[in-house]
């Protein structure tokens, strides 16, 4: 990157409308190279096209075929391109730069599946941008167009999301401004809480490549160093957790986003019940340390030093990993410790955005943290919808805390709630609205709401499971495994337990030799061993076994030693009669349309 006006042009580019095209081309001759993807979000793509070896021009189309050696050039009216464009190799970026009505436009292109060392960028005998290329299979290019008019900073951006209920994607709107960083983190911030949700939102969704949503979004926003962890590009495991991180510069600092992708994961799932036998919660530690890897990594990799500024968002299990995450950054601030902890940076707690939305419980105070309401913790912010049950685990009887200002979603203000259902059907589908519509719960044994259900339920079920230490020497390691299983082998519980009928027996035989680990063994042994055999996975009999031991006595002491109390227990009661609705205040649309009220650029 030699040229300094492209690298300020690069660096102002977020605080415009970021449009998006692919382009790719061919020269003709054998088809080396089929076309991975084209990213065209605003009709840029029609001023470029592909040139043969006779120099003609051939339209821009996935369904080209490509020889290796592949040339782009622009084919539209405007002029006065800079002639020095800025080429980084290392991560496959190109920018051209002119004016256009006295105003700095540019186009970024960021190519995929390229060979290293082989992207050149100049401008053609007709003083036209011309890139050239030898491209591999799978090949693919991005094409981001900023047009930089006037002053204007705040801008809207779409976030590409999963919504759980219309099992597909959505688009959301967001919006950013490089301006939203000058307020310091210690003050609370609807505008900026909204922008960390939506980079979170945009970390999930059903797309061919993982990731690409997130990378986009960044990208979009002037964020050109932007990358996945390796855990985005793999298959999950228990112990992975995907992180994107981006970065560009602005007004004298260095802007670092990082999100960990919590709102729709697989196996990963399985730390959420890997509490560990002291300390902060293991499961969630994980997530912590991948990101805290990650932005040291990213740090020393791309050389950057000076002021900073650092954005960490997480939902769910990961929003447990960004608080732990944001608390270990603040600590490190406050006791002078940021160079020897995570990079040659300067850094402030002003400067550390810490958001983490419906969050578990997840740090232990010890000789690592002080209070978790201690004034170091003033720049995080983790958000919590008191009928959400995930708020509530692990328990606060082992210990566990949350760092930093507790933000409660006014969901028992009954104007809030009714604008909440207003904005679901405005954001997200008219058709799901009545599935988020917590009214609808049915009081059972004086059981009101949600909130009175878990407050009651969870203290109730831990104190059945027993203590920490309890849980981690007797069940913890089993049930990780079960867990595991019963995302990746569904089907070893379904063969066990059959539909609801079935379901009924089950647990029937599971209470009747609950008294005795001998005989619970010689009965289910046999019946488990079969669903494993059947479904791949054997090596996980003794996981299972030891779960369904554990589970059906702790089923039995919370309902006083015999199961059949639980047809009496309110809670369950409650929880049977109010099945449709017990999650669903846990699912990022309900979040985004409680939080999105907070913030008058959605108004």
């Amino acid at each position: 990157m030699k040229n300094e006006y492209a690298i300020v042009i690069a660096v102002v580019a977020i605080a415009a409308v970021a449009f998006g095209a692919f382009v790719i081309i061919n020269n003709g001759g054998y088809s080396d190279v089929t076309v991975a993807d084209i990213y065209d979000a605003d009709d840029k793509l029609d001023d470029f096209g592909f040139v043969t070896k006779d120099n003609k021009r051939i339209d821009i189309s996935p369904k080209v075929k490509l020889n290796n050696d592949i040339i782009i050039d622009y084919f539209g009216d405007i002029k006065g391109w800079n002639n020095d464009p800025m080429v980084c190799d290392e991560s496959n970026i190109v920018i051209f730069s002119t004016y256009l009505d006295a105003s700095p436009i540019d186009y970024v292109f960021v190519f995929d599946k390229i060979k290293s060392g082989s992207l050149n960028a100049s401008l053609n005998a007709d003083g036209k941008p011309s890139i050239s290329m030898t491209a591999k299979d799978g090949f693919g290019i991005e094409l981001y167009y900023f047009d930089h008019k006037g002053d204007a900073d705040i801008q809207q951006y779409d976030v590409n999301t999963y919504e759980f209920m219309l099992s597909k994607n959505v688009t959301l709107p967001v919006y950013y401004g490089d301006s939203m960083f000058k307020m310091p983190a210690t003050q609370r911030n609807p505008d900026m809480m909204m922008f960390a949700l939506g980079l979170e939102l945009s970390t999930a969704n059903v797309d061919s490549e993982r990731g690409k949503s997130v990378l986009r979004l960044m990208r979009g926003m002037g964020y050109l160093n932007a990358d996945t962890n390796d855990a985005y590009k793999t298959s999950p495991t228990i112990r992975s957790t995907d992180v994107a991180i981006g970065s560009k510069e602005w007004n004298g600092y260095n802007l670092i986003l990082v999100m960990l992708n919590g709102t729709n994961y697989t196996t990963e799932f399985a730390a959420n019940v890997m509490l560990g036998a002291s300390g902060d919660h293991t499961g969630f530690t994980l997530a912590c340390n991948e990101a805290l890897d990650c932005l040291r990594d990213f740090i020393k990799d791309n050389g950057i030093t000076g002021k900073t500024k650092i954005l960490l968002t997480g939902y769910s299990r990961t929003a447990a990993g960004a608080n732990l995450a944001a608390a270990y950054l603040s600590d490190a601030i406050a006791e002078g410790k940021v160079a020897e902890r995570i990079g040659n940076i300067e850094l402030t707690k002003d400067d550390v955005y810490g958001f983490s939305f419906e969050t578990p419980l997840c740090g232990l105070p010890s000789n690592d943290h002080v209070s978790p309401t201690d004034s170091r913790y003033d720049n995080i912010w983790y958000v919590i919808n008191g009928d959400d049950p995930v708020t509530y685990v692990p328990p606060k009887a082992y210990g566990f805390v949350r760092f930093g200002h507790a933000v409660d979603l006014p969901s028992h203000d009954e104007t809030s709630r009714t604008k909440m259902l207003e904005l679901i059907g405005k954001y997200y589908d008219p058709s799901i609205v009545s599935g988020y519509d917590m009214s609808k719960f049915a009081v059972i044994s004086d059981i009101k709401d949600l909130k009175q259900l878990w407050e009651g339920f969870f203290v109730k079920f831990f104190d059945a499971v027993g203590d920490r230490e309890f849980y981690n020497k007797n069940i913890e390691d089993d049930f990780v495994q079960f867990i595991y299983v019963s995302f990746m082998k569904p089907g070893v519980m379904q063969q066990l337990v059959g539909d609801s009928t079935q379901m009924i027996f089950f647990l029937m035989d599971l209470e009747k030799y609950s008294g005795d680990k001998a005989s619970f063994d010689e009965h289910f042994t046999p019946l488990v061993k079969e669903a494993t055999k059947n479904n791949g996975c054997e090596e996980f009999t003794s996981n299972i076994m030891n779960s369904l031991y554990q589970l059906i006595n702790v089923a039995k002491r919370y309902a006083g030693g015999n199961v059949y109390n639980l047809l009496s227990d309110p809670y369950a009661r409650s929880m049977v009669g109010n099945y449709k609705i017990i999650l669903m205040s846990h699912l990022p649309a309900m979040t985004y349309c409680y939080l999105v009220q907070e913030s008058s650029l959605y108004n």
